[in-house]
């Protein structure tokens, strides 16, 4: 038996002799749009990663569970700071999340190459967001300086 399913024979309903179920939802996760700056990052760089979380129309500020760490995946990686953001006018346009997250950690979970990133919070209803996006880890190469006698450069 579907472990969201529940009998409800029995339960205000005496003049039913065979079992009634009734189906409980779980609400399923809203995807939203995931910008990432910078797409590609070097494997020796420190510093942040941006990330920019365009929630549906209809969503206001309120609904975001600001107490609900925003996550990083793959690695669990919890955001360091990040702010909610109504826009003003008439468009009914949804909120916007900015995140910034530790480099340093990011590419201790991250291969190097193309990474599939998804990001995940929570709204005060317990229903969950997520985005998802493309990151870039590069492996610095240094170049090398050709060194020139000052008499013969030009």
């Amino acid at each position: 038996m579907n472990p969201y399913i529940t009998p409800l024979a029995g339960k205000r309903f005496p003049k039913i002799s065979e079992p009634v179920y009734c189906a409980l939802g779980v609400a399923a996760p809203v995807k939203t749009k995931l910008i990432i700056t910078p797409t590609a990052i070097k494997a020796n760089e420190q510093g942040w990663i941006t990330a920019c979380l365009s929630l549906p129309a209809g969503v206001r500020r309120y609904d975001i569970d600001q107490d609900w760490p925003l996550v990083l995946y793959p690695g669990q990686i919890e955001a360091c700071n990040f702010k909610v953001l109504q826009t003003n006018g008439q468009d009914n346009r949804g909120a916007y999340i900015i995140a910034w997250f530790d480099k340093s950690e990011c590419l201790e979970s991250l291969c190097s190459g193309h990474n599939e990133i998804e990001i995940a919070g929570r709204f005060k209803s317990s229903r969950y967001f997520f985005g998802q996006s493309q990151l870039i880890i590069t492996v610095g190469l240094q170049r090398q300086r050709r060194l020139v006698p000052i008499g013969l450069a030009r």
